[in-house]
């Protein structure tokens, strides 16, 4: 009987040394945790966040309506030193049975970059049928209009977008069905796709095939993008990473893999940092920021809410999150906040 104490005592010390390895691992350097702050918003839904100017976010916000009531998404404008937020007019638009933004939304240069979906009817014989259309829009700050941009058309279920430095081209996502492609957009000669490539791209360590991708982000630094992807069929043996390849969608490299519930990915103003939230080796569902030169995951915050959206303050010093708060009952949607993640003393100690 003591011997079995004995063993059953050693066994357990074993497996606490293990866990304790297990997250040294998958937590990169040991958490570093940084400030946040929760900005005293409205009550409501929130879709994604660009962080456009150093003291205002644009958000996709639907307001908390009454039970059986459904209110529509808009785009708004949120002060960091107030508590109000400002819709924005949506742009003017015939023949739409709805009219509303879309997935995301990008800052260039100063100026937002919206896609405004619109569901148009037609006649048939059979009664009738709606199809989509995306279109593309600069917000004026100066006139408070919105612009279209004709020279990047945004093409059936556009869903996610991003410019190269140059600004004469765009990467961005369309949905297929359950799956997902990534094009890459020339102003006059069209849309041309990039991944996943014609044939399943097979990793270099597995035997998986990459073959549903997202959240493409081309990096400042050289002709590269990094996207998030998947492989194998939804269910347990479903994996989620994030890859880098060159804008013709060749050179797949893999950085991250294994991530659970992988929420959008953004590079950084300067590209030298990817963050991202989701849930990691064993460590909880966190903010994670990859460092692209060096390949360090780090883990710098954690409260066990899931996040939806995330952008990078435009001086890459401070990061904004979407957290989901809560599901009040008789609301068939989840209520949310926005925080920042002030990155500064984190980022000192990555310049020694």
């Amino acid at each position: 009987m003591k011997n079995r104490t004995v063993w059953i005592t050693k066994s357990l010390l074993v497996m606490g040394i293990m866990m304790l390895l297990l997250t040294a691992c998958f937590s990169g350097d040991a958490q570093q945790t940084v400030e946040s702050q929760k900005l005293a918003l409205p009550i409501g839904q929130y879709g994604y966040i660009t962080w456009l100017h150093p003291d205002s976010l644009i958000v996709k916000y639907m307001p908390l309506a009454s039970p059986g009531t459904y209110p529509w998404f808009n785009i708004y404008e949120a002060s960091l030193s107030g508590k109000k937020l400002e819709s924005l007019p949506k742009p003017e638009f015939d023949d739409c049975m709805s009219f509303s933004p879309s997935w995301t939304s990008r800052r260039l240069d100063g100026v937002l970059i919206a896609i405004y979906e619109c569901d148009r009817w037609f006649e048939s014989y059979n009664g009738g049928y709606s199809i989509r259309y995306d279109f593309m829009y600069a917000w004026d700050q100066v006139l408070k209009a919105w612009h279209e941009i004709h020279a990047y058309p945004a093409y059936f279920s556009s869903v996610e977008f991003s410019f190269s430095p140059d600004k004469h081209q765009l990467v961005q996502t369309q949905a297929k069905g359950f799956q997902s492609e990534i094009y890459r957009v020339t102003p006059g000669q069209g849309q041309m796709r990039i991944l996943p490539l014609p044939e399943p791209q097979t990793m270099s360590r597995y035997s998986d095939s990459l073959d549903r991708v997202r959240s493409p982000n081309w990096s400042p630094l050289d002709d590269r993008i990094v996207f998030a992807g998947s492989g194998d069929a939804p269910g347990p043996n479903s994996w989620q990473g994030i890859f880098s390849a060159r804008s013709d969608g060749s050179d797949v490299k893999e950085l991250v893999r294994g991530v659970m519930h992988l929420s959008p990915i953004k590079l950084s103003p300067d590209g030298h940092y990817i963050a991202f939230a989701g849930q990691y080796g064993i460590a909880p569902y966190s903010v994670w920021l990859y460092a692209v030169q060096t390949g360090q995951l780090t883990r710098i915050w954690s409260k066990g809410s899931d996040i939806s959206a995330l952008d990078w303050s435009p001086d890459g010093r401070r990061l904004a999150i979407v957290t989901v708060d809560q599901t009040m009952q008789g609301i068939p949607w989840e209520l949310n906040s926005i925080s920042l993640l002030n990155l500064d003393s984190w980022l000192k100690t990555q310049d020694r």
